[in-house]
This record gives C-alpha cells, sequence and structure tokens, in this order.
C-alpha cells in the first residue's frame, strides 16, 4: 500500500469509528424503554417506537460506517462510499436538529455535530 493510501484510510477509519462505536453500542446495550428515554421528549411515551428507532439508528450507523471502510479498504466501490458518506451526513444534521436545536440551542454539541457533518461532506467528495 502507498505511503498517501495509508494515511486516506486511516483518515477514513477515524472519520467514520464514532459512527461504528455508537451504533455498535446501540445495538448492543438496548434493551428496555429506559435505553430510549432520550425520544420521549421528541415522540412521547411511546416505548416500542422509541426502542425500534433507538435500534434503526445503530444499524444504519454500522451499516454505513462498514460501507465506508469496506470501499475504502478494498479501494473499490467509491460511488457506494459517497453514498453512506451522505447517508452519514444526513444523520447527523438529523440528530443535530433532534437533540443539539430542539427545545434548545445547545452551542457546543451544535457546533461539534456541524464540523463532523462537514467534515463527512469533504470526505465524501474524494
Amino acid at each position: 500500500m502507498q505511503p498517501l493510501r495509508i494515511v486516506i484510510a486511516a483518515a477514513f477509519t477515524a472519520l467514520v469509528a464514532q459512527f461504528l462505536l455508537s451504533g455498535v453500542q446501540k445495538l448492543v446495550n438496548t434493551r428496555s424503554c429506559d435505553d430510549a428515554k432520550m425520544l420521549e421528549r421528541l415522540f412521547g411515551d411511546r416505548c416500542p417506537f422509541n426502542v425500534s428507532l433507538l435500534l434503526l439508528a445503530g444499524a444504519w450507523e454500522v451499516a454505513a460506517s462498514v460501507v465506508v471502510l469496506f470501499a475504502t479498504y478494498t479501494d473499490s466501490h467509491r460511488e457506494m462510499r459517497r453514498y453512506a458518506l451522505a447517508s452519514l451526513v444526513a444523520f447527523t444534521l438529523l440528530a443535530t436538529a433532534m437533540f443539539k436545536v430542539w427545545p434548545r440551542v445547545k452551542y457546543y454539541g451544535l457546533i461539534s455535530n456541524l464540523s463532523v457533518a462537514g467534515g463527512l461532506a469533504v470526505a465524501a467528495t474524494l
């Protein structure tokens, strides 16, 4: 592997690592309504829906991260990598709107998530 390819692969790995770890954590640790408590503020006390949504979010994060890593390390399927990165941008912006903007802006969380979304968007152009 060429030195530049190693740096690019490491950068993509670092970029999606937070999504991969967060998604696995959601899939492994979501067992009850208490685990999906944060969604009650948005969707009310609808336990099965909230748990399902949390599990779906975890699956989305894991699937998109795996696609990015597979496409990066096999040096193939660049178009799929772009779609996966774009889906992570959408995921990040949606999560930001749900948890960092409403009902009260959480400034540092908002700026942090917007930075991640920007980095993902730039990576999608590579």
